[in-house]
């Protein structure tokens, strides 16, 4: 069920460069280039809403409502459980991931290489990342779903999500690299962060 949710959140993540001015790309610097993907962010974030997706909106709103109900019972069924192995590993290098360090490999490769398209996915997945952590941390401080366990909390995470344990951002760096390798490269290539 969290899956589902995320994914539909996640889908906020291919809006940020629908918008963007084909004219203006590639630029020719870093700085320029940094400036342009920050732009990405904020008209992703308001021209997504200027723009009416009547399927995804059908099918994100009552999936929401739906999932509210159920979520008391989704949290006694996962209370408790630890979660180790490869999950656990791939979990907390989401935070790493967070940083925009593949963004930033696959750009200085891009560059170095003179691949245009390596560039744009790079930049695109850049924004599109920091645009759904945006939307995650408003969604985190305006709907309460339920606190987190406040033993296991830290400062760092009140100051980013509030009290709600919803939603969760581990997932954003790898589904935004899934999402945007798919419109990229195609379906065989996005298998490689789609497994994490």
């Amino acid at each position: 069920m969290r899956r589902l949710l995320l994914s539909i959140l996640m889908l906020s993540m291919l809006q940020a460069p629908a918008w963007a001015n084909e004219d203006e790309f590639p630029q020719d610097t870093v700085w320029k280039d940094f400036l342009t993907s920050v732009i990405w962010i904020g008209e992703g974030l308001y021209k997504q809403f200027n723009t009416t997706n009547a399927i995804q909106a059908g099918v994100a709103v009552p999936l929401t409502w739906w999932a509210f109900e159920r979520d008391d019972e989704v949290l006694k069924r996962t209370m408790g459980k630890d979660i180790g192995g490869f999950v656990k590993g791939v979990s907390d290098s989401a935070v790493i991931a967070s940083f925009a360090v593949y963004q930033i490999g696959f750009y200085i490769w891009g560059r170095s290489t003179d691949d245009s398209k390596m560039v744009r996915y790079a930049m695109e997945s850049f924004s599109s990342m920091y645009l759904a952590m945006l939307e995650t941390a408003i969604l985190s401080y305006a709907i309460d779903v339920h606190e987190r366990p406040v033993e296991s909390s830290e400062v760092i995470e009140d100051i980013f999500r509030g009290q709600s344990s919803w939603p969760s951002g581990h997932m954003i760096p790898y589904s935004t690299l899934f999402l945007k390798t798919f419109q990229f490269y195609g379906p065989w290539w996005s298998l490689i962060p789609g497994t994490l």
